[in-house]
């Protein structure tokens, strides 16, 4: 069977990465290619370094490792050695199982020190190579979202310091519709009616974004969400519901 040209790349993604051929790594996908190179004559034509970097783009693999660890909630120990060690031994077991994947650091809650520290006292850059950082000003922090540049500029601080200039993602962000009286969360109180309803959530992802963007520091963001939970179901970092 021959593929056009055009439509190569989407029979890659819709078939080949797909149940038909369970192939679940970039090595798997090339290897198939080169078994027979007349179904992929673009890729086929690519060097390895090409072909691989395009199967990489089409395939999007990474791997983040753990989240938030500057929270004890989730990392109880605030050991910062130990948390350095676990992540190496996991981003050297994702290369074993696929080279050409992307390692994703947990995403750092607010603390630029933490990935300071993991950077230039435990050596962790070399096996990162994409910093993820979250973003839940004026919900799960008393911080006032004006202030998402400095902790933006702050993290990319460290990279340009102790990094390997590792992109710089927030995937995690968010603005919470949640409310009890003034109560949103153990770390923020409401001062004002409009805040926390859906409408004020719409200019706040407005505003929010606007500085995120406005750094130019950032090379993903993605706006996190949970839409009508089943009252009393839980989820992180909600007391309440809709109870």
């Amino acid at each position: 069977m021959n593929i056009d040209a055009g439509d190569e790349l989407d029979y890659i993604v819709t078939v080949c990465i797909g149940e038909k051929f369970k192939l679940i790594s970039q090595r798997h996908i090339e290897q198939h290619i080169l078994e027979d190179p007349s179904l992929f004559p673009i890729l086929a034509r690519l060097s390895q370094k090409g072909r691989r970097n395009m199967i990489s783009r089409i395939m999007n693999v990474r791997y983040e490792l753990w989240n938030e660890p500057d929270l004890d909630i989730y990392w109880d120990t605030r050991d910062v050695a130990a948390f350095a060690e676990f992540i190496k031994i996991g981003a050297q077991a994702v290369r074993r199982a696929d080279p050409e994947a992307k390692v994703v650091l947990g995403g750092m809650a607010y603390h630029a020190d933490f990935l300071e520290q993991l950077f230039r006292d435990y050596g962790l850059s070399p096996y990162i190579d994409i910093v993820n950082m979250h973003n839940y000003y004026e919900t799960w922090s008393e911080r006032p979202v004006e202030k998402i540049t400095e902790n933006i500029n702050a993290m990319a601080e460290v990279i340009e310091k102790y990094g390997d200039d590792q992109s710089l993602w927030m995937a995690e962000v968010g603005y919470s519709t949640f409310r009890q009286g003034s109560y949103v969360s153990d770390s923020y109180y409401a001062y004002y009616d409009y805040e926390h309803t859906p409408e004020y959530q719409a200019v706040d992802l407005f505003k929010r974004l606007t500085l995120a963007v406005a750094e130019e520091k950032l090379s993903a963001i993605a706006w996190y969400e949970i839409k009508d939970l089943p009252a009393g179901e839980e989820v992180i970092g909600d007391n309440y519901n809709n109870r």
